[in-house]
């Protein structure tokens, strides 16, 4: 096994591209190359959350157990936690957001909160939107995005979901193109409609349409970065109505026009 290498606070093994230092936070963006990614053992002094923005990659822990990162994947690495890059499929980009202090997280089952909903990626791209405007509200703005990331998720209520929401995830997770009334999703989750309707907030921090609407989001940004579908396309593959109605949400959720996010 090779021997695990632990990299310095701000530190990363793909080539740094920015990176802005607030109070508790560093926020950074990598490139890595196919031609030249790294395939050592190593960690990190902090916890951070990385967000693959643009091409894929294969990476494994210090058990080599394989798996694969494509656009709009988040990942939480611990303090100390081994991994590296097998390989790079397509030249890729992150966004890297590290806690200066790791005191400041209660872990709990945090990876599994963020990994798995889809206002994370939507406020990982707040976050890189924020990075690339840079100017001078930049860290105050940076510092509350960050912290809105790390504490909403800590809290979240939705890590306690009982087994028919869990269950009604994992069906809208994978079928996320699709509408479903009320009746439906009942009969998915084995429950009475009334339950979801009054329950949903509670276990999803949203509404049923604001859930489907960030689920369509997340998901139209591995087809906007590592396909060559147009926008119009990528409108109605994701269940929007049109590029205008597909447009006006991009930007509401993300702060980024989609034109503009396919060309970082």
């Amino acid at each position: 096994m090779d021997f695990t290498k632990e990299l310095e606070e701000g530190k990363y093994t793909g080539t740094l591209t920015k990176k802005v230092v607030t109070e508790n936070f560093i926020i950074s963006t990598t490139q890595y190359l196919k031609s030249n990614c790294e395939t050592r053992l190593h960690s990190h002094k902090n916890q951070h959350i990385c967000f693959l923005y643009l091409g894929a990659d294969i990476e494994c822990g210090e058990n080599e157990v394989r798996y694969q990162r494509k656009a709009g994947d988040l990942y939480f690495y611990d303090s100390g936690e081994p991994h590296r890059t097998v390989s790079t499929t397509k030249n890729s980009k992150n966004v890297n957001i590290e806690l200066r202090n790791n005191a400041l997280l209660n872990k709990g089952d945090l990876r599994t909160t963020l990994e798995n909903h889809p206002n994370a990626n939507i406020l990982c791209l707040k976050i890189l939107q924020e990075v690339h405007l840079n100017d001078n509200l930049t860290h105050v703005s940076l510092e509350q995005l960050c912290s809105q990331l790390i504490y909403y998720f800590d809290k979240d209520t939705s890590r306690f979901r009982p087994d028919w929401a869990c269950l009604l995830k994992e069906f809208l997770n994978d079928n996320w193109q699709e509408t479903f009334s009320l009746l439906e999703l009942a009969g998915v989750a084995g429950v009475h409609p009334v339950t979801i309707s009054k329950n949903f907030r509670k276990y999803f921090n949203c509404s049923y349409r604001e859930y489907v609407r960030k689920l369509k989001i997340k998901n139209s940004i591995r087809f906007i970065k590592n396909s060559k579908l147009s926008l119009t396309e990528i409108s109605l593959h994701c269940g929007f109505s049109d590029q205008s109605h597909f447009t006006r949400n991009f930007k509401q959720q993300t702060n980024f026009l989609p034109k503009i996010f396919k060309n970082l």
